[in-house]
């Protein structure tokens, strides 16, 4: 399988999604091509090249988005105007609220699957791990490793259904794990928002014509 994946880092919480990325990939043993944009290199024009060049299968998004568009390096790099480029691919964008919009177009352009959140994707994070540590980020990871889920079970050949499902558990067994830990807080912040984000996730296919 042919993966484009990107990975800008102009704040905190990217360069937490970058170091996660990054994670997955190492744990990920399936034998899978990579094109990794990262950094100052996710920019529309090397979206598009890659897209339109190469035989991509999946695309994983990671970075700040809204309702009709997905960010990289600072500059949006997919929206309506340039979706038919992931005709035929599966994409999974953790970004904020993709897919409420902007999934839909571009599942109505021709891609198979787009798998996303409707509404803003929350992660909390520790203060004192923060660019040092991200990965024993133990507050981060209540969110991460649920939301990572869907990657990881795409790049080893998962069904998009397949891969919302296994996510949903995982954000069930963080919210089991928040109820029972003491990095949560007294409010239950943690645990609010793990179920917002549980519930916000969704997956957008073509619907097949009987």
């Amino acid at each position: 399988m042919r993966v484009l994946l990107t990975n800008p880092e102009v704040d905190t919480l990217t360069y937490y999604l970058s170091a996660w990325t990054n994670h997955v990939l190492k744990k990920t043993k399936a034998k899978n091509k990579y094109y990794h944009l990262k950094r100052e290199k996710v920019t529309r024009e090397k979206f598009e090249s890659f897209l339109t060049k190469r035989p991509i299968d999946l695309v994983l998004l990671c970075g700040h988005g809204g309702s009709n568009k997905v960010l990289g390096n600072d500059e949006v790099i997919l929206d309506k105007n340039n979706g038919a480029i992931l005709k035929d691919k599966v994409v999974h964008a953790l970004s904020c609220q993709s897919a409420k919009v902007l999934g839909r177009d571009v599942v109505k352009n021709g891609a198979k699957a787009y798998i996303g959140y409707k509404e803003d994707f929350i992660a909390f994070l520790d203060n004192s791990k923060r660019t040092s540590q991200p990965l024993s980020d133990d507050t981060a990871a209540l969110f991460l490793d649920a939301a990572f889920t869907v990657p990881k079970v795409l790049l080893r050949g998962g069904l998009p259904n397949e891969a919302v499902t296994a996510a949903k558990k995982e954000y069930d067994r963080s919210i089991r794990k928040a109820i029972n830990s003491d990095i949560q807080s007294d409010s239950d912040q943690f645990i609010n928002w793990l179920y917002w984000d549980r519930d916000n996730l969704v997956k957008i296919e073509q619907t097949k014509s009987v």
